[in-house]
């Protein structure tokens, strides 16, 4: 029984994983940053958690 779902990501700065798993109730995107880099902004979401 396949119960997972595999992709592939670009080496992007971000990619959002929303669309491509068909998430209905999270958020999960994959953020590439060199190293010491830190997010300069902070957010938040009504609707959807986000997973980093």
């Amino acid at each position: 029984m396949k119960n997972y779902k595999k992709i592939n990501v670009a080496n992007d700065a971000r990619t959002e994983l929303h669309d491509s798993l068909q998430l209905t109730g999270a958020e999960i995107s994959v953020n590439n940053l060199p190293a010491g880099a830190s997010v300069p902004f902070v957010h938040y979401h009504k609707k959807n958690e986000e997973i980093y």
